[in-house]
């Protein structure tokens, strides 16, 4: 069904207080999911609809109400109006997953041969990540849906491996907020930038961010309660979130589309430098050369996400815990590959 064009009242009605914009979703809504106004084209049509996620009456009801729809173009002036209200994202129906996906991918192709990257590039760039990953663990072809992450993976790498790298834009891909989604997509910018800051060559590059974009791939076959649960897990709920690496390895094994080394780092994950991690307990000589890299990202972005049971840890925060943790035989993460990663934050 077709909706009314950018003509609508619903900024009046929002000004006026009618209505009152959600700001931060208490929890994840898997029927509408959140689009930055950034990430949006102001003079293309658009092939999906919007919705603003607002607050309506004294109970303070959560309503999804439509803003524009599919083939609507959008104009700068509703935009910037949008903006200036304090509406910075909009939501799209779950179902139009891959009509998000191509939308923003032609934005992409028309910017590959740019010699910098906007700042909407890589906001642009970094919702194509999330919203292909969201479509690759919904459909049975998981090898086809995961090519156009690898496309954007390699994007970001040719971008970055120019001598103008745009590397205090990087900062602004990171989520905020935590979900599967956003942290996957953390950790797969974190490790690309990482592995090109310290001159990795383009597939090992490639082999850890695809590892970073997938490695929590086996939490969609636990229940989804326990990812947010404000008390502290029970033995029986920790020992079957420890068996995510495993769960996601079988998921992803045997996809040719992705190299063997990304399968081994999605395994080894949770893996730490004085080997008392899991699945495996594997000491440092016996893991992937890349796990020490993994591991460190996937530890520093969890700390630094928002969750509703607890604050965010500041980026300095984050690093003393990382430094500090230690294991039984010494420290959890590798001290080399710490300092490195110290380095690239000082970039910022």
């Amino acid at each position: 069904m077709r909706m009314e064009s950018p003509s609508l009242p619903l900024p009046r009605r929002i000004l006026d207080g009618d209505l009152r914009v959600r700001r931060r979703p208490v929890e994840e809504d898997r029927a509408f999911i959140p689009l930055p106004l950034e990430a949006l084209l102001p003079g293309e049509r658009l092939t999906f609809p919007l919705f603003i996620k607002v607050i309506q009456g004294s109970d303070s009801q959560v309503t999804y109400s439509p803003c524009l729809g599919d083939g609507d173009e959008l104009c700068q002036a509703w935009r910037e109006k949008l903006l200036a209200l304090g509406v910075d994202r909009v939501y799209v129906p779950e179902g139009y997953l891959p009509q998000v996906v191509a939308y923003l991918n032609n934005h992409l192709l028309v910017r590959a041969t740019a010699e910098e990257l906007s700042h909407q590039d890589i906001i642009v760039l970094r919702e194509h990540l999330h919203f292909s990953l969201r479509l690759a663990l919904q459909t049975p072809q998981l090898a086809q849906a995961v090519a156009p992450a690898k496309q954007t993976l390699h994007f970001l790498i040719t971008s970055l491996k120019r001598d103008a790298a745009p590397w205090k834009l990087i900062w602004d891909l990171l989520y905020q907020d935590y979900t599967l989604y956003t942290h996957s997509v953390n950790v797969a910018v974190l490790a690309v930038a990482f592995m090109t800051f310290l001159k990795f060559p383009r597939p090992d590059c490639l082999t850890l961010g695809l590892a970073g974009l997938l490695h929590d791939v086996g939490l969609t076959r636990i229940c989804q309660e326990l990812l947010t649960k404000p008390e502290p897990l029970s033995p029986e709920e920790w020992e079957l979130l420890r068996k995510h690496p495993c769960l996601g390895f079988r998921l992803l094994k045997g996809n040719a589309s992705l190299p063997l080394g990304t399968l081994r780092l999605v395994l080894e994950h949770h893996e730490l430098a004085d080997g008392s991690g899991y699945p495996q307990g594997l000491p440092l000589p016996r893991q992937h050369p890349l796990t020490r890299y993994l591991s460190l990202l996937e530890a520093y972005d969890g700390m630094t996400l928002f969750r509703p049971y607890r604050p965010r840890l500041t980026p300095f925060a984050a690093l003393n815990a990382l430094r500090e943790q230690r294991g039984k035989q010494g420290p959890a993460y590798d001290p080399q590959v710490l300092k490195k990663f110290i380095e690239l934050l000082s970039l910022n």
